[in-house]
């Protein structure tokens, strides 16, 4: 802070040629904005310990003047001799004006090691983790400092959000080479199940892997409940628009933990669900239902004729309440590729 006595060409940049640095010009008449400035921080010289970049010696750019000597010096300019006056003072007044400049000089010097600790930890974490690093940051700076960190981060996130995110495939314009059937059979589902808000029939395919069959699942408008393997609760969301499960095996949808199929895939409402590692809770099933499996032992007694009477009425249950299809073997929603590994359902 520099208090001027005289008027001056505040545009012209006079420090810059007492110090050969370009200096960051901040001018105003108004105490109230100045003393809001210097409340953001910042890296600064402590008071009388500015000193010239150019005479040997460091001669100081501004009075040796605090507070508690204001008294005195105004008392040396009506005074003949301002040396008697200035040898007069008490000397407990310039003991305490040591020790003060001596504390607060202490403090500051404290505070830029702590910083530098700071950055010397954030620069090793930023090696690894980038994350981490404004995370460390944040959470070790000042209350003027943390809105900026805090903001860092945010960016970052979305950023690295952003660059996560593939291309999303939409139903049907990301199949053009669908087969004219199962396109027919997956519309039709579309258009009298799908926005059903009850016993909506589920949509089961039996096709094989690289076909495209999870693909399509995962294409359509909303968010989904997915699963693939055991059940797990955290998984749920009630507010989703429907469900997929693929390659659950038929016969073992109970086994594995999830709810009985009669209630999950037909839109029964509120179901009772466990999970390992909670209590009993009620879940609201409203959403329509696609069921993902191969050909084969997956199919379990969806592939087999019925030997029982509770086979029978399990199968003709089944029959009312799900549209089942079995692609054939020149079927897809996008054409199979010899180098795709079975990456895709």
């Amino acid at each position: 802070q520099i208090i001027f006595k005289e008027k001056i060409d505040r545009r012209k940049p006079f420090l810059d040629d007492i110090t050969q640095t370009h200096c960051n010009y901040q001018v105003t008449q108004n105490d109230c904005a100045w003393n809001e400035y210097i409340k953001k921080g910042g890296n600064c010289i402590e008071f009388n310990e500015f000193k010239s970049t150019k005479t040997r010696g460091g001669e100081k750019y501004w009075p040796s003047q605090t507070s508690s000597s204001s008294s005195s010096h105004m008392a040396s300019n009506i005074a003949v001799n301002p040396t008697t006056i200035t040898n007069n003072q008490p000397i407990t007044t310039s003991t305490t004006i040591t020790k003060t400049t001596t504390t607060v000089r202490a403090q500051a010097e404290e505070r830029r090691k702590q910083k530098e600790l700071i950055a010397r930890h954030a620069i090793n974490l930023a090696k690894s983790s980038v994350h981490d690093s404004l995370i460390h940051m944040r959470d070790n700076s000042n209350a003027t400092e943390f809105i900026r960190y805090a903001t860092c981060l945010e960016l970052f996130e979305k950023t690295k959000i952003k660059r996560s995110l593939k291309a999303i495939d939409t139903w049907t314009k990301s199949f053009p080479h669908c087969t004219p059937t199962l396109r027919e059979v997956v519309n039709r589902w579309i258009q009298e199940e799908f926005y059903r808000t009850s016993r909506a029939k589920c949509l089961i395919l039996i096709g094989p892997k690289g076909t495209g069959k999870t693909t399509f699942a995962q294409s359509l408008p909303g968010q989904h409940n997915y699963f693939n393997g055991h059940w797990r609760l955290d998984n749920w969301n009630d507010s989703a628009s429907y469900l997929i499960f693929d390659d659950i095996p038929w016969d073992q949808f109970e086994e594995l933990g999830f709810p009985f199929k009669k209630y999950l895939l037909t839109q029964n409402g509120i179901t009772i669900a466990t999970d390992t590692n909670t209590e009993i809770i009620e879940i609201d099933v409203a959403q329509p239902a696609i069921v993902l499996l191969e050909p084969g032992q997956s199919e379990g007694a969806l592939g087999r004729q019925p030997l029982t009477y509770e086979d029978e009425c399990e199968a003709t249950f089944w029959q009312q309440r799900a549209i089942i299809y079995r692609m054939g073997p020149n079927e897809f929603f996008h054409k199979p590729r010899d180098d795709q590994h079975n990456l895709d359902n």
